[in-house]
């Protein structure tokens, strides 16, 4: 819901709410406020998707983009949440690095939806010094031993597309783990 407020293809609103890129942060701003100050800061983070474009919640204009989020980052930083979390294709990318300076908080960063988040990405996203930390979704639900799969070189489980969000445990705790080291 938040995600679709921030994209002016889905938010069509004439009100506070709608309308100008801050208009649009606004409701995404006002939760965030309220979640930490029900629970505090430190206990409250968000994860944004600039131009990630699914479902019809298109955000093609750059420009328009980088005012949007920057209107909630800047609507938010001052809280000092636990974490900015950012899914964007490229780490890299003067949006979402720019992003990150003005949040001046904990950011972890995930490098795909539509592509699995490998080993590979995750070191890069730390060695070249992108996030905080690399977020890595999918292999971890496969994978409940993923850190020692990835320390030890060990082939990981392949997550079940069918279990995806589905209810019950089924394809959330039933993945089998590495045996244990003797």
């Amino acid at each position: 819901l938040l995600q679709e407020f921030l994209s002016p293809v889905s938010n069509t609103r004439t009100d506070n709410y709608g309308g100008s890129p801050a208009n649009r942060a606004r409701l995404v701003i006002e939760a965030v406020r309220a979640v930490a100050e029900a629970v505090g800061a430190e206990h409250t983070g968000i994860r944004i998707s600039p131009e990630h474009n699914i479902q019809g919640v298109l955000e093609t204009d750059r420009e328009d983009v980088t005012a949007t989020y920057t209107a909630l980052v800047d609507g938010i930083a001052d809280l000092k949440p636990a974490y900015l979390s950012i899914l964007h294709a490229d780490p890299a990318d003067e949006l979402v690095q720019g992003l990150r300076r003005r949040f001046g908080g904990p950011v972890l960063m995930n490098t795909g939806f539509g592509t699995v988040t490998s080993r590979e990405d995750a070191i890069m996203v730390l060695e070249e010094d992108l996030a905080d930390a690399a977020v890595v979704g999918r292999p971890v639900i496969a994978n409940p031993d993923l850190a020692r799969r990835w320390q030890e070189d060990h082939p990981l489980n392949e997550i079940d597309q069918s279990t995806v969000y589905t209810d019950g445990a089924a394809g959330y705790t039933d993945y089998p783990e590495l045996a244990p080291v003797s």
